[in-house]
């Protein structure tokens, strides 16, 4: 980061007892703060473009822009996973995941790193449409049973609420409800 007074760049090295003074004499005056991508050693755009030409943007390219196959299979050349060896297809779908960020400077450490379970989920077999059926079968089959068990609990509790209230409530009330089923 820097400070730009006008079109004078402030100098950033200053002591706290400089800052104060430098603090006083802009005050109601506009300053940039200029926060430099790559530090301070690149301050002008020449040296950005060259410093991104060669450290940051693939050397190969497709038309869009886009990290090419070559520099992904370069990149997957270095990968490795603790010991295990992933297959092809991994390889290149992890190097590729990790190119869609042109700056090669964190390729490298990236690339050392297992891929994620996304990438390994994207190589297994889709599920066919039997196994969804099933699936989609067991799931209501469980929904059912939930529903059977909540009953039972429910009449459960039903039976011992009655028990504990007075029988002559119970006389009281099957007329009613006897009633009430001959009229449906």
């Amino acid at each position: 980061m820097q400070f730009k007074e006008n079109r004078h760049l402030v100098d950033s090295t200053k002591m706290t007892a400089g800052w104060d003074p430098w603090l006083q004499a802009i005050r109601g005056k506009t300053v940039r703060l200029l926060i430099y991508e790559y530090g301070l050693a690149i301050a002008k755009g020449q040296d950005l473009k060259e410093f991104t030409r060669i450290c940051i943007v693939p050397p190969e390219t497709d038309r869009a822009g886009a990290t090419a196959r070559l520099a992904c299979k370069k990149s997957s050349r270095s990968f490795s996973i603790s010991g295990r060896k992933p297959s092809k297809a991994q390889q290149l779908m992890w190097t590729n995941h990790l190119t869609r960020n042109l700056n090669r400077s964190t390729w490298e450490s990236a690339i050392s790193q297992p891929p994620p379970d996304h990438i390994a989920g994207l190589l297994q077999a889709a599920n066919s449409r039997m196994e969804e059926h099933i699936s989609t079968s067991l799931r209501s089959a469980h929904l059912a049973l939930d529903c059977v068990i909540a009953s039972i609990a429910e009449n459960n509790q039903l039976r011992e609420d009655w028990r504990h209230m007075d029988k002559d409530w119970m006389l009281k009330l099957l007329p009613w409800l006897l009633a009430k089923s001959l009229l449906n």
